[in-house]
């Protein structure tokens, strides 16, 4: 009795549907997002708010990390970032104030 071996290779359409739904699982999306994205915009603008008086340099590397940030957790991961360029330019004390804020954003 001989049985066929299955196709090695899955049709494109099949594959392109499978690392489509990777995407989205990587990726965190849900049809339920959108208080999450709310909420991580309201954290995004809340970080861009802690920086806006830093020296150029260190303020456009934040940004451009709270920019490509993809989410709530990531943006949240920030903190020591912003905690480390505030404490440097303006001290340790506006440094925890400003985290404090930021707490009260989360």
């Amino acid at each position: 009795m001989t049985r066929l071996m299955p196709s090695p290779s899955q049709p494109r359409w099949k594959r392109a549907l499978d690392y489509a739904q990777r995407l989205t699982r990587i990726s965190g999306f849900s049809d339920s997002s959108a208080d999450g994205d709310d909420a991580a915009e309201a954290l995004r603008n809340a970080l861009h708010s802690l920086i806006e008086d830093l020296a150029p340099d260190a303020r456009h590397m934040l940004a451009l990390r709270i920019l490509h940030a993809r989410d709530r957790d990531e943006l949240w991961h920030l903190r020591s970032a912003v905690y480390g360029a505030v404490a440097r330019q303006l001290g340790e004390q506006v440094a925890q104030e400003r985290l404090r804020r930021l707490d009260e954003v989360r």
